[in-house]
């Protein structure tokens, strides 16, 4: 039985427990929302207005925004979403970037707006699944977002956040 009287598998444990070797479980799956107030831009100077639950640049010259990301060690990225409004003929797109401590960066995955235009605004969600590198290793790499909101004649591309999903399989 349990502490609660049913019979359920399962272990309690009261006090302290020491156990050799490794503990591991069932792989679940959880996530790390970036929203848009955690980016910066990529230079100093930028026009634009980062409202908290959205990001809009101001001018073709103030496109560029990044984000850290704090993902646990040996977890398993499986789907990098992006959320956005796109109201320019042009395209916008997050990625999801690595880099090793010596400077060299890799792209692990990216997203990409669509459906803008004059008068359009559309506000949509797109994914990436087929990440490059997918298992997390902070003893060689440091993680991050990179944004690219293009302003053209029609319009801005806004972000909203982006939310990263993996899987792990032990404690963190």
């Amino acid at each position: 039985m349990n502490q609660a009287g049913a019979n359920a598998p399962g272990l309690v444990v009261t006090g302290t427990t020491h156990l050799e070797g490794q503990v591991t479980w069932k792989p679940v799956t959880s996530y790390v929302s970036i929203p848009a107030a955690a980016f910066r831009p990529y230079v100093d100077g930028y026009s634009f207005t980062n409202s908290g639950p959205s990001l809009t640049p101001s001018n073709a010259s103030s496109s560029n925004y990044l984000a850290e990301v704090q993902l646990p060690h040996g977890a398993t990225i499986t789907r990098f979403t992006f959320y956005w409004t796109d109201g320019a003929t042009l395209n916008g797109a997050a990625s999801l970037y690595r880099i090793n401590l010596d400077g060299t960066e890799s792209i692990m995955a990216s997203a990409a707006t669509s459906g803008g235009g004059p008068g359009s605004g559309t506000t949509s969600s797109s994914s990436d699944t087929a990440i490059s590198y997918p298992t997390v290793d902070n003893s060689q790499y440091a993680y991050y977002v990179w944004l690219t909101l293009p302003v053209d004649a029609d319009g801005a591309v806004e972000a909203h956040g982006v939310v990263i999903e993996y899987t792990i399989d032990r404690p963190y």
